[in-house]
């Protein structure tokens, strides 16, 4: 809560300071800076001071020009502000969480700062880069490696966080409407965002409200309906019937069609979770024949 002086204002916005940030300050001691404001209150207002003096794209830089961005040009045009904006959101979020009382997931301050990420990112949850050999990756994971020097732990997280928010999307959509959902495959995109479905839920319900009380309210009710379905630990579930047992069970050999069965294990206990070993097995030698592999023919055409 204090004012800039107006000459360091007017250094900020000269172009040699710029020119100076990126090419004589390392990456790692941006990195460093940007981490000590993470830990602090006015993280907020940080942001906001590198986005009125156009230092947002110096420390939060984007793949190189010689990299495939594969986004909207009209994203690039705002996304200073349009990620303040979700950054400021989510703190709210985070501010009326905790004073509630109730729907404080996260643990810690390192677990708060995780949640300002990514909803510092959040506007870039669509934003692709292409790296070597045609792979195609998040911008964030960009950012946060190559530009702040993160640990990749940071990287992957975030990644995670923002891809099992669109994978969830719809099934917020209905459980906040109390319309019926698949237990078995709300239960696998759970799985994929692991301890980190939370996050995807609190950010997806920021975004699709108009302030921190009602994010809050639909954040809470949703996980509610989780908690309801029993799913809320779903990635720590363990197939009643291990790859090795299921070789010996139904007499298969090692290769894909083992991993195939255990994740016909998995959905079938997401569909049935008062389900017994036996009834599991049962149900799988029903379907071992629609996973024959297809027929070989030989050379001249015979089977």
């Amino acid at each position: 809560n204090f004012e800039l002086d107006p000459d360091l204002c007017h250094a900020f916005n000269q172009s040699s300071l710029r020119e100076a940030l990126e090419k004589k300050i390392s990456r790692e001691r941006i990195g460093n800076e940007i981490e000590k404001m993470l830990s602090k209150e006015g993280f907020e207002d940080s942001i906001s001071h590198l986005v009125r003096f156009s230092l947002f794209s110096v420390v939060f830089v984007l793949p190189s020009q010689s990299v495939q961005l594969h986004t909207d040009n009209s994203i690039l045009a705002n996304l200073p502000q349009t990620c303040l904006s979700s950054l400021s959101q989510t703190k709210q979020f985070i501010e009326y969480s905790e004073s509630m009382k109730k729907g404080v997931f996260w643990e810690g301050n390192e677990g708060k700062e995780l949640l300002l990420v990514a909803g510092l990112f959040f506007p870039m949850i669509d934003m692709k880069y292409q790296e070597a050999k045609n792979k195609i990756s998040p911008v964030t994971d960009n950012i946060i490696k190559n530009s702040l020097k993160w640990k990749n732990k940071i990287a992957t997280q975030t990644s995670t966080i923002l891809t099992s928010v669109k994978e969830l999307h719809n099934f917020t959509t209905l459980l906040l409407n109390n319309d019926a959902v698949s237990r078995k495959d709300l239960g696998l995109a759970l799985r994929k965002a692991e301890d980190l479905w939370e996050y995807a839920i609190a950010l997806d319900s920021i975004q699709t409200t108009t302030d921190s009380r009602s994010a809050h309210t639909a954040f809470v009710t949703v996980v509610d309906q989780v908690n309801k379905l029993g799913l809320e630990k779903a990635w720590l579930l363990k197939p009643l019937i291990n790859g090795k047992e299921l070789m010996e069970l139904l007499n298969l050999k090692a290769g894909p069609r083992v991993g195939k069965m255990t994740q016909l294990v998995v959905e079938w206990q997401f569909d049935h979770p008062t389900g017994t070993r036996e009834e599991c097995l049962a149900d799988l030698q029903a379907s071992v024949g629609s996973l024959s592999p297809p027929t070989k023919k030989s050379k001249n055409g015979n089977k």
